[in-house]
């Protein structure tokens, strides 16, 4: 029957290249995050980010942990775009993922040291 099928399917194994792992994500010039929202003209709202590299694998974990769609940005080739004002959220996964992230203020080796030496004061 029908349950059969879905039982028996096996997942395919992407290439290394394609992995969910190999995304990066370059800061602003300023440091920050590059996420930021757009209105659409008939008041849709779309979470746009930037400077990403291996974007198809970052689309893909943000589509299952928001549970909204996604597209890769036409316009720009090193953005995506996710349906919906998604700004905090996707901001607190990047920031979970901070071996992922170049050039953002907050969030190197010297943020951590600073985080810690303040742990210890307190």
């Amino acid at each position: 029957g029908i349950l059969d099928r879905t039982r028996t399917r096996r997942r395919k194994v992407l290439p290394r290249s394609r992995r969910m792992d190999d995304w990066k994500v370059a800061g602003t010039k300023k440091g920050s995050l590059p996420v930021s929202v757009e209105k659409r003209p008939c008041g849709k709202k779309v979470t746009i980010i930037a400077h990403i590299t291996h974007r198809e694998s970052l689309l893909t974990s943000l589509k299952r942990k928001l549970g909204s769609g996604g597209t890769l940005s036409e316009s720009q080739h090193d953005s995506i775009e996710l349906q919906g004002d998604h700004v905090g959220r996707i901001s607190a996964f990047l920031m979970s993922h901070p071996n992922k992230l170049q050039g953002v203020q907050g969030c190197g080796p010297s943020a951590r040291a600073r985080e810690e030496k303040q742990r210890q004061r307190d």
